[in-house]
């Protein structure tokens, strides 16, 4: 708490960057994509915020990303494999209805150099982004809103921007309304949900586990709809 007192200035601004610029650079990386390389430069800015910031705040804070104590860790993971059971069924049940999007996905993905080894890309961001995300949404945006604000405040604002950025790289893959506004408001409601766990648990390694697993079916429907071109 000390350090929080001392560079309190420091770690506003560094919060206030972390909700606003994720959403510009997604806008230029995955929406605006009519000059080439201003997206693929917007993404690798994006992927350097993403780890940067967290590397910041810990050095700022010295909170640990991982406390002794902590509850529901073996939830997390049982949790996490049985959303993924779930989330698999379903996707399965309407990935008729993703289908007609491959095009757009896959033209989108292309701008940035993604298609060349999508299972390669795939497996990054099962694995990779997810833990990047866990530790700049709930370890440093979450973990610094709540310094300032109540539980749920934080929660909900630091889902909020879990969310929207998502929603514009939905509105870079997607035509379809229905699809951008059903996966934006999924990301928001795990955006608590995994706030939620992280509380609970106390460890971002374990969060980070349930998120990597949620990951898993989705990136493998898209694999399917993007492997039929």
């Amino acid at each position: 708490m000390n350090k929080f007192i001392q560079n309190g200035n420091t770690i506003k601004w560094l919060l206030a960057v972390g909700l606003i610029l994720p959403f510009i650079l997604q806008f230029f990386s995955h929406v605006a994509q009519a000059n080439e390389l201003l997206s693929q430069v917007a993404y690798i800015l994006s992927k350097v915020l993403f780890i940067s910031l967290p590397i910041c705040y810990w050095l700022l804070t010295r909170i640990s990303p991982v406390e002794h104590r902590g509850a529901l860790r073996t939830f997390a993971i049982v949790s996490g494999l049985a959303l993924c059971a779930a989330i698999f069924f379903i996707a399965q049940v309407f990935i008729e209805f993703i289908r007609p999007e491959a095009e757009n996905i896959y033209r989108t993905l292309s701008v940035l150099g993604l298609t060349e080894n999508f299972l390669l890309y795939s497996a990054g961001i099962i694995v990779l982004n997810s833990l990047v995300e866990e530790f700049f949404w709930r370890y440093s945006i979450y973990g610094g809103l709540k310094s300032y604000f109540s539980i749920p405040v934080a929660m909900i604002v630091s889902s909020i921007g879990f969310a929207g950025s998502h929603m514009l790289y939905f509105i870079g893959l997607f035509d379809s309304l229905a699809i951008i506004v059903f996966l934006t408001l999924a990301s928001f409601t795990f955006g608590c949900f995994w706030v939620w766990l992280y509380e609970r648990t106390r460890s971002v390694p374990h969060v980070w586990i349930n998120h990597m697993l949620v990951n898993l079916p989705l990136f493998y429907v898209e694999y399917l709809i993007i492997s039929q071109l």
